[in-house]
């Protein structure tokens, strides 16, 4: 009874030393169902040439997936004229917001990933940070570490204004021995707000900015 008392203690002071620290990652990460985003992209080559796309973000149901609870999010994206369709299967527990798995358009079932990628961790403190996965420009898998660059920023883009926006710096270093740095804004009961990503040339990069959102 003493250690179950200690185990519950434990996990309560936990909990409770993140709220004290700051806002739990689901804030910014928001996992409801019915949920909806919209996101205006536009990839810049190095030769200063501008293409545009977009990008919608569905919540759907909650569901069981290897015993894992699981929200999928229908991702429908149209860049360069082309359509692509995936589901990515977002997960919670004490520490974040993590991907589970992931299904491509000609995947039968999911595809349960071999490594925990949170997307937000606890605590969201400037300097924390923490171990990821990323896609390379040129599609492998690659070892990143995430950075809690600031918790305050204020952010705009087509869909608002949005303040005390957590800032993640995600570096990894791909074939070649060349740093890659992805910058993703989350905004406070909303989701994610704006992204910067590099491409496969040396200046060409992809802005994913929010234009809007259904809560």
């Amino acid at each position: 009874m003493k250690k179950q008392l200690a185990v519950v203690a434990g996990v309560l002071g936990f909990m409770l030393s993140l709220s004290a620290c700051s806002k739990p990652p689901a804030t910014y990460y928001p996992l409801g169902e019915g949920r909806t985003w919209k996101y205006q992209i536009a990839v810049t080559t190095s030769s200063g040439e501008t293409r545009a796309g977009e990008l919608t973000v569905s919540n759907l149901a909650a569901r069981e997936l290897k015993g894992k609870r699981v929200t999928p999010q229908k991702y429908e994206m149209e860049i360069h004229g082309q359509p692509h369709t995936m589901i990515q299967y977002a997960a919670e527990d004490l520490y974040g917001v993590f991907i589970y798995a992931q299904q491509e358009a000609n995947d039968v079932e999911p595809k349960i990933s071999s490594t925990t990628f949170y997307t937000l961790k606890a605590p969201l403190k400037v300097g924390s940070s923490w171990d990821a996965t990323v896609d390379s420009p040129g599609g492998a898998q690659v070892s990143a570490k995430a950075t809690v660059m600031s918790i305050d920023e204020v952010v705009d883009v087509p869909a608002g204004t949005f303040r005390d926006c957590v800032k993640v710096r995600t570096a990894a270093t791909i074939a070649g021995g060349k740093e890659v740095e992805v910058f993703s804004w989350y905004a406070p009961s909303v989701g994610q707000v704006k992204t910067i990503t590099p491409l496969g040339a040396a200046d060409d990069k992809l802005l994913m900015q929010l234009e809007s959102f259904t809560k």
